[in-house]
């Protein structure tokens, strides 16, 4: 007998509950960890290190979207099927997410560029404050000497 719509609904749920539960049980136990080892060793801290995967993720999810774009650019484009309005609708999106991607990639470049830039001259600002207050020191004659009269 086939499986109707229903048993796989269900088993989905029943899926969906399972992993629910252990995922929850593996942030407690995770967390009781954390705050084991913060009572440890208190330089620790109460928030544990990002997990890689999700550390991936974050810093890289915009060139992961740039690339299922890409995919379905070209998916689009080579395509057997009829072109209708859905399929020049999409590679119109396709084609302005990659040019918005590529004008905001360029301006973050830019700016880190010019933070960067920022940076340098308030550290040379600072050497340069530090050092003439140096030799300000230095040029003072000495304070426990006496005057010829």
């Amino acid at each position: 007998m086939p499986f109707e719509t229903r048993d796989y609904i269900t088993a989905a749920g029943i899926c969906v509950a399972a992993v629910t539960a252990l995922s929850i049980a593996h942030l407690q136990r995770k967390q009781m960890r954390q705050i084991e080892a913060y009572k440890i060793n208190p330089t620790v801290g109460l928030v544990p290190p990002p997990n890689p995967v999700w550390a991936f993720i974050k810093r890289h999810y915009i060139t992961m979207i740039m690339a299922w774009t890409v995919v379905s650019l070209l998916q689009d484009t080579f395509s057997d099927k009829p072109i209708d309005r859905r399929t020049i609708f999409f590679i119109a999106l396709d084609l302005s997410a990659l040019v918005v991607f590529l004008v905001f990639k360029i301006v973050h470049i830019i700016i880190d560029a010019l933070l960067k830039q920022a940076e340098i001259q308030r550290l040379t600002a600072e050497f340069i404050q530090q050092s003439v207050a140096e030799a300000v020191n230095l040029l003072k004659p000495p304070e426990n000497t006496k005057q010829p009269e």
